[in-house]
């Protein structure tokens, strides 16, 4: 049942030449998440599916109708993994390299881009990239899509005037979305899709779910999602959402979203995004997807342009082959690393680590990355971790009133006070079992290393790039 049902959502969401009207309550739900200008957001995204776990740092602006995606990577801002070994690629060029996507309505066009990978890809016209985050919570499972484009799903899905009602259930208004499918690509089923929406605040949607049934047997839920907000600038912003849905043969497909920040309709927000945002190198490829390698261009700082034109073009003293210039970006070992791999400290990146537990998990994680960590080396190092933080953390429990009471002075002191440095002295005086602590875990992961592994691989000679935050 699973492994046909998947495809019929898709190929029905296709289906054109149809009409329905969308309840009131759904359409005002998906409309007032397009009734801000502009705004700017921070936000987690995890997917975990046949690929495994994957989540991601995004940062997110909207304009009108267009918006742009920042992919940051993970935590520890590596962009792609291993799908044989579940490691990260580190060392290639572009592994740790932020991803930039933009839909430009105003132009019509589409853009990705990855910083250090030499080329782009723009098409035309601009088909979503990249997830427009004002979609979130209106679907089990997060699809590439836009508030437009979804409407129109919805309406090629259930075509009927027939197929839509909307009931009251509590303070909650219901939309409910059933009709019954036979086609040649699933058996005979009913599908029903549920909204709940909170008239209270705006309309929101704080959760969907979709049923499927087959003749002569009862519903079972295929897919459900629930979202929770938060007030921000006056609009009630999706902060969280959890949702799954299931996939192809006996997949389940699940989907974590958190929101870390958010600005609607500030003064400061760009009006307006084009691909000069992207800040794409001169002499980076620009292809399209339809085109292939026909239709690649050059960039010139401003447009793509032809190769020829290009070459006629560029300022001296860089008359060089396009291909040259691309060697050079090819050599680069900008992003081949994280920010943090560059730490003389020896903290990787995390500054304050030894005196507090709670970024140990990230210092541990780190180091398994450093020296490639096999599983039985990553498990040991898990048991090493909970064994010091268990042991730090009960001694921070104990002096927590006077290291809270010292934390308090020092915001209350002048910078430049003789009695802040003095307040410091005893603050990391209180501090130091936890930093002994601190540096018996690092002498205690040193054992597990293979004698290969002691070595660290031979780091990059460039320095860390700024926009990859560890």
């Amino acid at each position: 049942m699973r492994s046909v049902l998947t495809p019929i959502v898709m190929v029905c969401s296709l289906v054109g030449g149809l009409q329905a009207q969308v309840p009131d309550a759904l359409r005002r739900s998906l409309e007032l998440r397009r009734s801000y200008q502009t705004a700017e957001m921070r936000y987690r995204l995890k997917l975990v599916g046949p690929w495994g776990d994957s989540f991601r740092n995004f940062e997110s602006r909207i304009a009108g109708a267009s918006y742009m995606v920042i992919d940051r990577g993970d935590d520890d801002g590596v962009i792609t993994y291993s799908a044989h070994t579940g490691l990260p690629n580190l060392g290639m060029r572009g592994a740790c390299a932020p991803v930039l996507e933009l839909v430009d309505r105003s132009s019509g066009s589409a853009w990705y881009f990855q910083e250090g990978s030499g080329s782009a890809t723009s098409q035309t016209p601009a088909e979503a990239t990249a997830l427009d985050i004002r979609t979130i919570g209106f679907e089990p499972f997060p699809l590439i899509s836009d508030p437009s484009a979804m409407i129109e799903n919805w309406k090629q899905f259930f075509p009927s005037p027939g197929h839509w009602r909307v009931k009251e259930s509590g303070h909650f208004t219901q939309v409910v979305a059933e009709r019954d499918f036979d086609v040649k690509q699933a058996p005979k089923h009913r599908q029903r899709w549920v909204w709940t929406i909170d008239p209270s605040r705006d309309d929101v949607v704080v959760s969907i779910v979709i049923e499927v049934a087959l003749p002569d047997q009862a519903p079972r839920t295929w897919g459900k999602g629930e979202t929770t907000y938060k007030l921000i600038d006056g609009h009630w912003i999706p902060s969280a959402f959890t949702g799954w849905r299931e996939g192809k043969k006996d997949e389940v497909l699940r989907a974590e979203y958190e929101l870390l920040e958010a600005s609607v309709d500030k003064e400061h927000h760009p009006r307006t995004l084009t691909v000069d945002m992207l800040k794409i190198p001169e002499g980076t490829l620009v292809g399209s997807p339809l085109d292939g390698r026909r239709g690649v261009q050059v960039w010139n700082g401003q447009s793509a342009v032809s190769r020829e034109e290009w070459l006629e073009t560029k300022r001296p003293p860089a008359n060089q082959s396009d291909d040259t210039t691309l060697a050079g970006h090819q050599k680069a070992d900008h992003y081949r690393y994280p920010a943090w791999w560059y730490d003389s400290a020896g903290l990787n990146g995390l500054k304050g680590v030894p005196t507090d537990p709670n970024e140990w998990e990230a210092y541990v994680r780190r180091w398994c990355i450093r020296h490639e960590a096999n599983e039985k080396q990553r498990t040991a190092a898990r048991g090493i971790l909970d064994d010091c933080r268990k042991e730090a953390r009960a001694y921070w429990e104990k002096h927590r009133p006077e290291l809270e009471k010292l934390e308090s002075r020092q915001n209350k002191l002048d910078p430049a006070s003789k009695e802040l440095v003095a307040v410091r002295a005893q603050q990391d005086k209180l501090l130091q079992p936890v930093s002994a602590i601190f540096d018996r875990l690092k002498a205690r992961l040193e054992p597990l290393l293979l004698d290969k592994q002691a070595t660290v691989r031979s780091q990059p000679t460039s320095a860390a790039v700024s926009s990859t935050k560890p």
